[in-house]
């Protein structure tokens, strides 16, 4: 069974973006929160589902900016 989704209005919008970059959608045109959640859904309705799940990118996000973080820090 495949996971449940999180509602989209509920989302922060770093992981509507996320979840968009998961579709190949590109967001960077995208000003109103209402755009993001519309896209997303459209995605969701639309599109096959990603393989990756966006806690999985937004974990991977974490731990590039952390190292990011170390590494200027030396």
């Amino acid at each position: 069974m495949a996971p449940t989704l999180p509602d989209i209005s509920s989302m922060k919008l770093s992981e509507i973006k996320s979840e968009l970059s998961l579709y190949g959608l590109d967001s960077s045109t995208m000003l109103e929160k209402s755009e993001f959640i519309s896209a997303l859904q459209h995605a969701r309705d639309t599109l096959p589902r990603p393989t990756t799940s966006y806690k999985e990118v937004e974990k991977e996000e974490s731990k590039k900016k952390e190292e990011k973080r170390k590494s200027s820090s030396s």
